[in-house]
């Protein structure tokens, strides 16, 4: 079995339980942005292809899972409290009750990080 987790540095990590080892996701870290909230964010026939990652900040990232490579950015309230994946386009992610639905999310079309 493995998980993933993330840190109040930004870095994102994978455990693996079974072999007690714990592997860095590539270019995960986001320098002094807390890694707040995690998840699931792939195609709904594979959700765990992309991950999407909530910082302190209010940055949101989708990645893939197996290189770390950022797909998009969106910029969301500071600390935010909830990432949802919400049907097959709709990616749900509120602070306090306030909230964004982040349409297309893993379509082409979402905002390509330079």
């Amino acid at each position: 079995m493995r998980f993933i987790t993330g840190d109040d540095t930004g870095i994102l990590k994978w455990v693996h339980v079974e072999a007690k080892k714990v592997e860095r996701l590539p270019g995960s870290r986001r320098r002094g942005d807390a890694a707040e909230k995690l998840c699931w964010a792939g195609p709904p026939a594979d959700r765990e292809t992309r991950l999407a990652v909530g910082y302190e900040s209010g940055a949101v990232e989708v990645r893939l899972s197996t290189s770390g490579e950022v797909l998009g950015t969106f910029q969301a309230s500071p600390n935010v409290r909830c990432l949802q994946a919400a049907g097959d386009n709709l990616l749900v992610i509120s602070k306090d009750g306030s909230g964004h639905l982040l349409k297309n999310w893993c379509a082409e079309e979402f905002t390509k990080t330079p």
